[in-house]
């Protein structure tokens, strides 16, 4: 586990911090998705249980929607 935490706090720092907000999003989207269907797939005779997890489906969309694609770099 300590392994993977510093695998990807490495893979954050070269992602950076600035205008790639759409990057992150998507790097979460992937961390998070095949865990979620795990979990999805075991609460599926608890539909309550559900809730949350649209919670953070909309939640990821609005934040994917907010920040759009950034612009190719011009070459020089």
């Amino acid at each position: 586990m300590v392994v993977q935490g510093l695998f990807l706090a490495g893979v954050v720092r070269v992602v950076g911090s600035r205008e790639n907000e759409r990057n992150l999003i998507a790097l979460a989207l992937g961390l998070v998705v095949p865990i979620a269907a795990i979990g999805v797939i075991s609460e599926l005779p608890l539909p309550p249980a559900l809730l949350p997890d649209v919670a953070f489906i909309l939640f990821l969309r609005m934040l994917w929607a907010e920040y759009p694609v950034a612009p190719e770099p011009t070459p020089r």
